[in-house]
């Protein structure tokens, strides 16, 4: 499981009490989170802090200076360091939780490498951009499934982009009164030209 926004210690030992374990990521701003924990002061890159509480661990990896991951697990009792990271030092705890992280981490990281997102504090607004970014990772599964083929996601949300708006870019390429500049922007992108470009063309 993992989604930070829910992940909590007073989730994971209630989850305990059905026999199902957790690893995953929380965030800094748990009451429950020690402030040893909150700080990247005299921290090294690579370096790592364990916490313990009955049956429940609480990690920080800083894998670099200014960057830092807490993960809580109810699976691992130890200060484990995997061999196989080398110079990496990641706790197993971070490598059990890279290899089994479900959909939610994976689209969360989708949704920001390419995120239509913006400011606002209207919750509906909130909303809709993120049903633009995740029905953007749906329709390239869709289209990668439909195809049989591999395409680079930026290339795919910009042809994804301009079929959406292509109608609406043709119709302004073809009102008159629109500033020039803005009138070969559009062009550019759709590849359509103006009515005059095109008679001029003709003649």
């Amino acid at each position: 499981m993992d989604n930070n926004w829910f992940t909590s210690f007073d989730l994971a030992k209630h989850l305990l009490t059905k026999n199902i374990t957790i690893v995953g990521t929380v965030r800094k701003n748990k009451l429950e989170i020690p402030t040893e924990f909150l700080t990247n002061k005299q921290r090294t890159d690579c370096s790592s802090m364990f916490g313990f509480q009955e049956d429940c661990s609480l990690m920080y990896y800083a894998p670099t200076k200014n960057k830092n991951v807490l993960l809580i697990s109810t699976m691992h009792h130890d200060t484990a360091i995997d061999n196989r990271t080398g110079n990496l030092n990641k706790p197993e705890i971070v490598t059990f939780y890279n290899s089994t992280k479900g959909g939610v981490a994976v689209v969360d990281k989708l949704c920001v490498t390419y995120n239509t997102s913006r400011n606002s504090r209207r919750w509906p607004i909130t909303i809709f951009y993120s049903l633009l970014n995740i029905a953007g990772i749906n329709a390239n599964i869709i289209h990668i499934g439909n195809n049989n083929c591999e395409q680079k996601r930026r290339l795919f949300l910009r042809e994804l982009v301009i079929g959406l708006v292509d109608e609406h870019l043709h119709s302004r390429a073809h009102i008159t009164n629109v500033p020039k500049t803005l009138k070969e922007r559009v062009q550019k992108i759709s590849g359509h030209k103006s009515s005059k470009e095109n008679q001029e063309k003709v003649t």
